[in-house]
């Protein structure tokens, strides 16, 4: 009885050692050159997005830091959710599409990011819910600067003016779809 040889294994092309290994986050993907950069680490190499790898690398982080306090905000009703889910969708949109598609993807992001990207109407009771929940402080702040301080008049007037032109905006505003 004759023993098999094993099978060949297929050649694997190593990358010469002046290319960039890729990590799967999209952060060494290149297109545009780069001519701009002062940043130590780019001189000069193709950038992506961002800019230069030190740029994408820093986008990428602030990226998870914001996205650690938006998570934080899902369970904790302190911590806000949605300004860092947003800041963390414009840090990973500049430095990796994959970590964006990502989170946009995660699941307890989903009843946030609907209303953010555009494609569903904010339904109008969370409308007039947050109109309520913007004017309330307004109006205590201004009678607080009116009554109880030596605040100019400019400085409660100027408090209910922001509001009257926020109200506006969470009726009125959609973003648009992009695609």
């Amino acid at each position: 009885m004759a023993i098999a040889e094993p099978p060949a294994r297929p050649a694997v092309a190593v990358p010469a050692p002046t290319q960039q290994l890729p990590v799967g986050l999209d952060l060494y993907e290149e297109s545009e050159a780069c001519d701009t950069c002062v940043l130590p680490g780019c001189e000069g190499e193709a950038c992506r997005v961002a800019g230069c790898p030190p740029k994408r690398w820093l986008f990428a982080s602030l990226g998870c830091v914001c996205f650690a306090i938006a998570a934080a905000g899902v369970v904790l009703p302190v911590v806000p959710t949605t300004f860092p889910l947003m800041c963390s969708l414009l840090f990973f949109a500049r430095s990796s599409p994959a970590l964006e598609r990502r989170v946009r993807e995660f699941g307890p992001f989903r009843p946030y990011i609907k209303f953010i990207d555009g494609s569903t109407p904010m339904p109008m009771r969370a409308k007039l819910v947050s109109c309520v929940m913007m004017w309330t402080p307004v109006l205590i702040t201004a009678w607080l600067l009116a009554t109880r301080t030596e605040a100019p008049p400019a400085a409660w007037i100027g408090t209910i003016m922001l509001a009257v032109i926020g109200t506006p905006v969470i009726f009125f505003w959609r973003p648009k779809l992009v695609g």
